[in-house]
Parts: structure tokens; sequence; C-alpha cells
């Protein structure tokens, strides 16, 4: 997943072009998605459920994009 989003991260700042692999996700939203699963795999080897953190991460990602389009 994380090689997914640093394709992406190229291809938003025009580093790598790609006709069929644009993605609906803004930097912003591409950057803090990564942060997050970076942070959560740093946490696996503290959890006793190995995918919680990941879930962890994906709900943080999407509440926060659902606050922004409430706000915006």
């Amino acid at each position: 997943m994380l090689n997914q989003l640093h394709s992406q991260l190229l291809i938003k700042n025009n580093v790598i072009e790609s006709e069929d692999k644009k993605s609906a996700l803004t930097l912003i939203e591409i950057s803090l998605l990564m942060k997050l699963l970076i942070e959560a795999y740093q946490n696996l080897r503290n959890t006793p459920i190995d995918s919680l953190p990941v879930e962890i991460a994906l709900i943080e990602f999407y509440n926060k994009v659902a606050e922004k389009l409430k706000v915006g």
C-alpha cells in the first residue's frame, strides 16, 4: 500500500507520468495517509492484534477527510 501511495505522490508532483494510475486523493491526503501508515507499521510490534494499528490508521484518515469535507 505504501508503494502505491508513493507512486501516487510522485505522479501528483509530476516526477513521473502515468495515464491510468491517477488517484482521487489530493497531495495532502496522500501525505497524511502515508504518515499514518508509517506510524501504524512502527506500532505493529507493540500490539497483540496484528491488523489493529493499520485499521486505526485508516479510521483516523477517513475521519480527518470526512471532517475536511464537512468544513470545506
